[in-house]
């Protein structure tokens, strides 16, 4: 079967697009990745300073929350 040359022209455009779209989403969900790692970091860290403060001052312990990131299914 033969394409002509405009369809394939056409379709190969398309593929480029679609390429350059998609890489452009994977760095962005990179991104966003990074930032929610320093996020997660950021308030378990907060949280364990709240919990040694309190306990300090008050002299209640309280649980400490941990944010960690799901394992890959």
């Amino acid at each position: 079967m033969w394409l002509s040359r405009i369809v394939y022209q056409d379709l190969r455009d398309q593929l480029t697009a679609t390429t350059a779209t998609r890489d452009a989403l994977f760095r962005q969900v990179q991104g966003m990745d990074t930032t929610l790692d320093w996020f997660r970091v950021r308030i378990t860290q907060l949280e364990h300073e709240r919990a040694l403060m309190l306990q300090n001052y008050l002299g209640v312990t309280v649980p400490t929350l941990s944010i960690e990131k799901a394992p890959p299914t």
